[in-house]
């Protein structure tokens, strides 16, 4: 009995073994598909992991609409939310909203239309009245341009990384607007590449193009948090890394990193600010 069941288990694990080896050189999507399933399995196996205390998500989920009001947002809840988050201790804050286009409210055009008629018209004369009423409506335009409110926030913060889009070569790169820019200079971009079944399972952390390397938001956050120079961060693509200071992040030979995806709980923060 036990000579028979061996020659069964040969007769197939044989042809197995042979397929396995013909197939593991070549490009079959369907065993690539499994791959990227057996990857989300051990995860399940592993089962939750609990989130570090040095990141925390700030998001803008149901609760957030509720307190601050529908999306989008006025850009002065941004800054009023950066200036909190500095005044807790933040030592970076990685912003993943581009804000590539200035925010124009109602108001702000309408008080803007109305300065320049005032001025046109030669209404602004040397009385005290004229002078107080024209910088009143100038007062009421500075507090309608949320976005030099977000350049101050961003100003005296210092610690806020911005984020920028790469394209496809069909359209332009998409960057924040200068005067964010100049206010808080450093850049990571925010670029995606999801697998062949749509799912996120690896962040890109560095980006090539012609002899320049530019790093992603994650990775410029975690140089922010740890205070270091570019000089301080090396590439050593033979061992496929990425060393910031003394803190190694490996990657893949696509200079990916594996996302560790700690289960379904995230540590979030509530910050409540109202324009």
């Amino acid at each position: 009995m036990k000579k028979i069941f061996s020659h069964r288990t040969a007769a197939w694990l044989i042809p197995l073994v042979f397929i396995v080896l013909i197939f593991s050189n070549a490009d079959v999507p369907v065993l690539g598909f499994w791959e990227l399933k057996t990857r989300d399995l051990r995860f399940v196996v592993r089962g939750q992991e609990k989130p570090g205390d040095d990141v925390v998500i700030l998001a803008i989920d149901e609760n957030s609409l509720n307190r601050i009001g529908r999306w989008p947002w006025s850009r002065s809840v941004m800054a009023n939310a950066i200036t909190l988050l500095k005044q807790g201790g933040a030592t970076a804050v990685a912003l993943d909203l581009i804000f590539s286009e200035p925010e124009v409210t109602v108001n702000l055009k309408l008080i803007q239309n109305l300065i320049s008629e005032y001025t046109r018209l030669g209404l602004l004369g040397d009385t005290l009245e004229s002078q107080e009423f024209f910088s009143k409506m100038v007062g009421m335009s500075e507090q309608e341009n949320h976005d030099e409110t977000l350049v101050q926030a961003l100003h005296s913060a210092q610690n806020v990384v911005l984020p920028m889009a790469f394209a496809d070569g069909q359209s332009a790169d998409i960057f924040p607007l200068r005067q964010f820019i100049e206010a808080s200079p450093r850049l990571g971009f925010v670029n995606i590449r999801p697998d062949a079944d749509g799912a996120i399972r690896r962040s890109i952390a560095v980006i090539r193009t012609r002899d320049e390397r530019f790093l992603s938001l994650p990775i410029r956050a975690i140089q922010k948090h740890l205070n270091l120079k570019s000089k301080e961060i090396r590439f050593l693509p033979e061992n496929n890394e990425i060393r910031l200071g003394t803190l190694p992040i490996f990657t893949d030979s696509e200079a990916m990193v594996y996302i560790n995806h700690y289960g379904k709980t995230v540590r979030s923060a509530l910050i409540h600010s109202q324009t």
